[in-house]
C-alpha cells in the first residue's frame, strides 16, 4: 500500500512530514479530515504512534480539518511519545531481568555458603 509505504518512509528519517501529510490530503484541499486521518491511521496499522497521540489526532479531526502545520506538530508529539513508551518499556523489561538474576545470584551465593 502507498500510504504504508509512506508511512515507512517518514519513520526512517528518508521523507518530510510534509509528504506525509500530503498523502493523507487525499482531496488536495490543503487540510485533513477525520475520514482521511482514519483512512490513513488503518492504512498504516497505527504503526509506531501512542494510543495518547492517536486519540488527540480523533479529536482533532472531529474538532476541525488540520492543516499541515497543525499535523505536522501532532505528528512530532505522536511519534515522539511512542519512542519514549518503547525506550521505558525497555528499561523496565532490563530492570525486571537485572532484579530477577540478582534474586538468583543471591540464592545461589547462600546455597554455596552453606555447602
Amino acid at each position: 500500500d502507498e500510504q504504508r509505504n509512506i508511512w515507512d518512509a517518514y519513520l526512517l528519517g528518508s521523507i518530510s512530514s510534509e509528504s506525509v501529510f500530503q498523502s493523507l490530503d487525499l482531496n488536495k484541499s490543503g487540510t485533513i479530515n477525520v475520514e482521511e486521518i482514519n483512512y490513513f491511521m488503518e492504512s498504516v496499522d497505527k504503526a509506531n504512534v501512542s494510543d495518547e497521540a492517536l486519540s488527540l489526532l480523533q479529536k482533532l479531526g472531529e474538532d476541525h480539518p488540520l492543516d499541515a502545520e497543525e499535523f505536522e506538530r501532532w505528528l512530532c508529539m505522536g511519534t515522539e511519545l511512542r519512542r519514549v513508551n518503547l525506550a521505558l518499556e525497555g528499561i523496565l523489561d532490563n530492570l525486571d531481568d537485572s532484579s530477577s538474576s540478582d534474586s538468583s545470584d543471591d540464592e545461589e551465593g547462600s546455597s554455596s555458603a552453606t555447602g
